[in-house]
């Protein structure tokens, strides 16, 4: 009886210590994908209207690897949260460029 009890309290502790593991794991883990994006900021030359902004908003937006685009009319810039795994500024840049609107628009990275 005491060996079946000793076996029983060796494996609880055994699935206590594990699961502080595994969710000190999980976190660092989220802290990982967390940290995984960049963030960059584009100089937008052509745009005078909301249409031109929401067609750079829109290009932006459905580049993959985008997470956020948040375009300033007027700042005449964007502001690009991106995962670098997926996506690059070249193709940050490029999308600005080839954004279908009213305008021809060109984009360049901004020196932080």
């Amino acid at each position: 009886m005491r060996v079946r009890a000793l076996a029983v309290l060796v494996l609880g502790a055994s699935l206590v210590f594990a699961g502080a593991a595994n969710a000190k794991s999980s976190k660092h883990s989220e802290k990982q994908a967390k940290g995984a994006t960049q963030v960059a900021t584009l100089q937008v030359d052509g745009m005078h209207c909301a249409g031109c902004q929401g067609a750079v908003q829109s290009a932006l937006s459905h580049t993959k690897g985008v997470k956020d685009a948040d375009v300033s009319l007027k700042d005449n810039e964007a502001k690009v949260t991106y995962d670098p795994r997926k996506t690059n500024t070249k193709k940050l840049v490029a999308a600005v460029d080839h954004a279908k609107g009213m305008a021809k628009y060109h984009a360049t990275l901004k020196k932080s």
